[in-house]
């Protein structure tokens, strides 16, 4: 039986506790040695395996990713291509006078669109006007922290590990 990831390293320290924890004189260093090399072996074996596995998986989400960028592309393309023909059909109905065209799947008008709001100059807007949401910058708070400010509401952690894989 092949035994998890997980399991072996449960293993491992099962063998590391009882080699800590044994008040027995008569340890056979030699049998615990063996029990943990082979033990470790497995373990390389298994985070190889599992590593690989998600490299697999790493590989198939930026293919997906590939695949959705050209989507998008598309996507984009065939809006603007609806943007131009819709302008298109409106430039030449506007010029010909023609407001309505009824047809057997259904009708096409002119309307008058809503009016809408035109920015010209921005810093003349009155400030009850204006929306702004704060935004934390985690950055100037990771440095003022590093230089020994104490910030009120936050704290670094440094426990947390990445693996890299070359």
């Amino acid at each position: 039986m092949k035994l998890s990831l997980y399991q072996i390293t449960q293993k491992y320290m099962q063998t590391i506790e009882y080699l800590f924890d044994t008040e027995d004189n008569d340890i056979n260093y030699h049998l615990i040695d063996e029990a943990l090399n082979e033990i470790t072996g497995e373990m390389k074996e298994k985070s190889l395996n599992v590593a690989a596995f998600f490299q697999n998986l790493e590989a198939e989400v930026k293919t997906m990713r590939n695949y959705e960028d050209a989507m998008a592309d598309r996507r984009r393309h065939l809006e603007n291509k609806v943007n131009v023909m819709r302008d298109y059909l409106r430039k030449n109905m506007e010029a010909s006078g023609i407001s309505e065209i009824k047809g057997p799947e259904f009708v096409i008008k002119l309307r008058r669109s809503p009016p809408k709001v035109v920015i010209d100059n921005e810093e003349m807007i009155p400030q009850s006007y204006l929306d702004y949401r704060p935004k934390i910058n985690k950055t100037a708070i990771k440095n003022a922290i590093n230089e020994g400010v104490e910030v009120e509401g936050a704290h670094l952690e440094c426990h947390n590990k990445s693996l890299i894989i070359k």
